[in-house]
């Protein structure tokens, strides 16, 4: 349950970008997966340069940044072989905050090539590195590099390496890139519209008061806080995919958990009646013997969770390690503190579940009959 819930999680994430130094995050209101995996293009908002300008037309709002996604493969021209990464775009600007670890500032500030709309301003062609995609790519900085989009087959545009972010701290290994949003759009097909999935926002105070006012300039958007395990069960909530995934490794983890624990307790306290005759005897009612049989099954159930936990943890990590050797460069599941609550709430809502069985047998056993054997 565990490592499915963990790939599911893995999923979501990959539809937001991770960004310490963002307050919030404007997503469509139905957005979902862009996996690394499996190359599937998630709801995007349209006109993200003219949302942009009025966002950051709000008094507390100090920087805006639309962010756009795309699965792309870059090469050396002298290499035939290309490397996946994930793209980003955005429009950089002198106080633009980190995108998945990388500062676009290395860009430069400005989007030319948007030109108004227009798309035929100048073409710069610069893009940001992370650690993981120059090692993969061999590439320095000012080397040439041809991209290939998973959309648009491959583009004729040769790119240079402006900057390589090695002090970069990303959530997994897998290359990332960043382009200028526009420059991107156009490759990745997205310059239609207008097209991104996100924008990041900064603000100069609180985000409370900014959030219920960028909620308020557009009902077709929806506004996330970010950071820790609440972002990641916000990220879950907005993916119905990978929420459909969770539920129901959540639903079959009850289901199983219960049938064991009440199949293997009503054995246990059909085999130990006389246990409970004797203790009768001695001055346990009815209603502490019933006690004594629910604590063992919370015992039993604890127990379990504590167990598969670690088990979980240890899955996960085999299931990355051999999807990264064989099928994919990035981790596909993902573990965190988030699996202990989980764990442990799952399996004694399953204890709950299946403890009428074992104190129904508890209930029905006779002292005459048990001492009489």
């Amino acid at each position: 349950m565990i490592i499915v819930s963990g790939v599911s999680l893995a999923l979501a994430d990959e539809s937001a970008v991770d960004s310490e130094e963002a307050d919030l995050r404007i997503v469509p209101p139905d957005h979902s997966s862009l996996t690394t995996v499996v190359e599937a293009e998630p709801p995007r908002m349209s006109d993200v340069h003219a949302r942009t300008e009025t966002i950051e037309s709000h008094e507390q709002v100090s920087d805006a940044t639309p962010v756009l996604l795309s699965r792309v493969r870059l090469r050396a021209p002298e290499s035939g072989k290309p490397v996946a990464v994930l793209a980003i775009g955005v429009e950089p600007g002198p106080r633009s905050p980190t995108v998945a670890g990388l500062k676009p500032s290395s860009l430069g500030p400005g989007d030319p090539r948007y030109a108004n709309g227009s798309y035929d301003g100048e073409f710069t062609g610069d893009v940001v590195l992370s650690a993981a995609a120059a090692e993969q790519l061999n590439a320095s900085v000012d080397d040439p590099l041809l991209l290939q989009s998973g959309t648009t087959g491959p583009v004729d545009e040769e790119f240079s390496v402006t900057a390589i972010d090695r002090t970069a701290r990303t959530s997994s290994g897998f290359p990332i890139a960043v382009f200028r949003l526009s420059e991107l759009q156009e490759i990745s097909g997205a310059a239609e519209d207008d097209r991104a999935n996100q924008i990041l926002v900064q603000t100069s105070s609180g985000s409370g008061s900014v959030q219920r006012d960028l909620e308020s300039m557009d009902e077709n958007t929806t506004v996330v806080t970010g950071g820790g395990i609440a972002s990641d069960v916000r990220s879950l909530q907005g993916d119905t995919l990978a929420m459909g995934v969770s539920v129901t490794a959540t639903l079959v983890g009850i289901v199983l958990c219960s049938l064991v624990v009440a199949t293997t307790m009503g054995l246990v306290i059909n085999a130990d009646r006389q246990q409970l005759a004797v203790l009768e005897t001695v001055g346990f009612d009815r209603r502490a013997q019933l006690a004594i049989v629910s604590v063992t099954v919370l015992g039993l159930v604890i127990a379990g969770a504590a167990i598969g936990i670690v088990l979980g943890a240890i899955g996960t990590m085999l299931t990355n390690a051999v999807a990264q050797a064989t099928v994919t460069e990035v981790p596909i599941a993902k573990l965190g503190l988030w699996t202990v609550p989980y764990g442990f709430g799952v399996a004694i809502l399953a204890g709950i579940v299946a403890a009428p069985y074992p104190l129904a047998i508890a209930a029905r056993t006779s002292v005459v009959e048990e001492l009489n054997r």
